[in-house]
Protein backbone atom coordinates (compact mmCIF):
# COMPACT_ATOMS: atom_id res chain seq x y z
CA UNK A 1 0.00 0.00 0.00
CA UNK A 2 1.07 3.55 -0.60
CA UNK A 3 2.87 5.34 2.18
CA UNK A 4 1.50 8.82 1.62
CA UNK A 5 0.55 11.24 4.35
CA UNK A 6 -3.09 10.55 3.47
CA UNK A 7 -2.62 6.79 3.94
CA UNK A 8 -0.82 7.26 7.24
CA UNK A 9 -3.55 9.62 8.44
CA UNK A 10 -6.27 7.12 7.52
CA UNK A 11 -4.38 4.29 9.25
CA UNK A 12 -3.80 6.38 12.37
CA UNK A 13 -7.45 7.44 12.41
CA UNK A 14 -8.34 3.74 12.38
CA UNK A 15 -6.12 3.18 15.42
CA UNK A 16 -7.60 6.22 17.17
CA UNK A 17 -11.10 5.00 16.42
CA UNK A 18 -10.42 1.55 17.85
CA UNK A 19 -8.89 3.03 20.99
CA UNK A 20 -11.71 5.56 21.43
CA UNK A 21 -14.26 2.74 21.13
CA UNK A 22 -12.44 0.63 23.71
CA UNK A 23 -12.32 3.58 26.07
CA UNK A 24 -16.03 4.32 25.57
CA UNK A 25 -17.02 0.70 26.23
CA UNK A 26 -14.78 0.55 29.31
CA UNK A 27 -16.27 3.73 30.76
CA UNK A 28 -19.89 3.65 29.59
CA UNK A 29 -20.56 0.06 28.52
CA UNK A 30 -21.48 1.04 24.96
CA UNK A 31 -20.00 2.72 21.89
CA UNK A 32 -20.94 4.10 18.49
CA UNK A 33 -22.35 1.08 16.66
CA UNK A 34 -21.38 2.30 13.17
CA UNK A 35 -17.79 2.95 14.24
CA UNK A 36 -17.71 -0.44 15.95
CA UNK A 37 -18.91 -2.17 12.78
CA UNK A 38 -16.27 -0.35 10.73
CA UNK A 39 -13.51 -1.47 13.10
CA UNK A 40 -14.71 -5.08 13.16
CA UNK A 41 -15.00 -5.17 9.36
CA UNK A 42 -11.42 -3.86 9.13
CA UNK A 43 -10.21 -6.92 11.06
CA UNK A 44 -11.70 -9.29 8.51
CA UNK A 45 -10.65 -7.30 5.41
CA UNK A 46 -7.72 -9.50 4.46
CA UNK A 47 -7.03 -8.14 0.96
CA UNK A 48 -7.74 -4.41 0.83
CA UNK A 49 -6.91 -2.56 -2.37
CA UNK A 50 -5.88 0.59 -0.50
CA UNK A 51 -5.49 1.95 3.00
CA UNK A 52 -8.94 3.51 2.86
CA UNK A 53 -10.40 0.22 1.61
CA UNK A 54 -9.50 -1.31 4.97
CA UNK A 55 -12.19 0.86 6.56
CA UNK A 56 -14.61 1.60 3.72
CA UNK A 57 -15.04 5.33 3.23
CA UNK A 58 -13.68 8.30 5.14
CA UNK A 59 -16.96 8.98 6.93
CA UNK A 60 -16.75 5.47 8.42
CA UNK A 61 -13.76 6.77 10.39
CA UNK A 62 -15.66 9.69 11.88
CA UNK A 63 -14.85 8.80 15.49
CA UNK A 64 -11.14 8.33 14.75
CA UNK A 65 -10.85 11.43 12.58
CA UNK A 66 -12.63 13.53 15.21
CA UNK A 67 -10.16 12.23 17.77
CA UNK A 68 -7.33 13.47 15.53
CA UNK A 69 -8.94 16.80 14.65
CA UNK A 70 -9.83 17.62 18.25
CA UNK A 71 -6.38 16.61 19.41
CA UNK A 72 -5.81 13.36 21.20
CA UNK A 73 -4.73 15.07 24.43
CA UNK A 74 -7.26 17.91 24.27
CA UNK A 75 -9.90 16.14 26.35
CA UNK A 76 -9.75 15.08 30.00
CA UNK A 77 -9.41 11.46 28.86
CA UNK A 78 -6.86 12.31 26.16
CA UNK A 79 -3.82 11.14 28.11
CA UNK A 80 -5.57 7.81 28.63
CA UNK A 81 -6.18 7.52 24.87
CA UNK A 82 -2.52 8.36 24.26
CA UNK A 83 -1.45 5.56 26.60
CA UNK A 84 -3.81 3.14 24.84
CA UNK A 85 -2.36 4.12 21.46
CA UNK A 86 1.22 3.69 22.64
CA UNK A 87 0.39 0.30 24.15
CA UNK A 88 -1.39 -0.80 20.98
CA UNK A 89 1.54 0.23 18.79
CA UNK A 90 4.00 -1.56 21.10
CA UNK A 91 1.83 -4.66 20.91
CA UNK A 92 1.86 -4.46 17.11
CA UNK A 93 5.67 -4.28 17.06
CA UNK A 94 5.91 -7.27 19.38
CA UNK A 95 3.41 -9.20 17.25
CA UNK A 96 5.26 -8.31 14.06
CA UNK A 97 8.49 -9.70 15.52
CA UNK A 98 6.93 -13.08 16.34
CA UNK A 99 6.42 -15.28 13.28
CA UNK A 100 4.57 -17.92 15.31
CA UNK A 101 2.08 -15.38 16.66
CA UNK A 102 1.63 -13.81 13.21
CA UNK A 103 1.01 -17.24 11.69
CA UNK A 104 -1.53 -18.10 14.37
CA UNK A 105 -3.25 -14.75 13.86
CA UNK A 106 -3.41 -15.31 10.10
CA UNK A 107 -4.78 -18.83 10.51
CA UNK A 108 -7.38 -17.73 13.03
CA UNK A 109 -8.52 -14.79 10.92
CA UNK A 110 -8.90 -17.08 7.92
CA UNK A 111 -11.07 -19.32 10.09
CA UNK A 112 -13.17 -16.29 11.07
CA UNK A 113 -13.50 -15.44 7.38
CA UNK A 114 -14.83 -18.94 6.68
CA UNK A 115 -17.30 -18.62 9.56
CA UNK A 116 -18.74 -15.54 7.87
CA UNK A 117 -20.41 -17.96 5.46
CA UNK A 118 -22.59 -19.09 8.36
CA UNK A 119 -22.85 -16.09 10.68
CA UNK A 120 -23.27 -12.34 10.34
CA UNK A 121 -20.14 -10.41 11.29
CA UNK A 122 -21.78 -8.71 14.25
CA UNK A 123 -23.46 -11.88 15.50
CA UNK A 124 -22.67 -12.58 19.15
CA UNK A 125 -20.89 -15.82 18.17
CA UNK A 126 -18.61 -13.97 15.73
CA UNK A 127 -17.72 -11.28 18.26
CA UNK A 128 -16.93 -14.04 20.75
CA UNK A 129 -14.74 -15.78 18.14
CA UNK A 130 -12.84 -12.55 17.47
CA UNK A 131 -12.33 -12.02 21.19
CA UNK A 132 -10.95 -15.55 21.42
CA UNK A 133 -8.49 -14.86 18.61
CA UNK A 134 -7.29 -11.75 20.40
CA UNK A 135 -6.88 -13.52 23.74
CA UNK A 136 -5.06 -16.51 22.27
CA UNK A 137 -2.61 -14.47 20.21
CA UNK A 138 -1.98 -11.92 22.95
CA UNK A 139 -1.26 -14.73 25.43
CA UNK A 140 1.60 -15.85 23.17
CA UNK A 141 3.07 -12.35 23.32
CA UNK A 142 2.62 -12.02 27.07
CA UNK A 143 4.33 -15.36 27.70
CA UNK A 144 7.33 -14.08 25.74
CA UNK A 145 7.64 -11.08 28.08
CA UNK A 146 7.92 -13.25 31.20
Amino acid sequence: MANTLYDRTIAFAGICQAVALVQRVAKDGYCDSDAFETSIKAITNMNPSSTLDVFGIESDLKVGLECLVNGIDSTPTGSEITRYIISLMALERKLNSRNDAMAQLGDRLQMVDRQLEHYELLDEQMISNLASVYLDVISLLVLESK
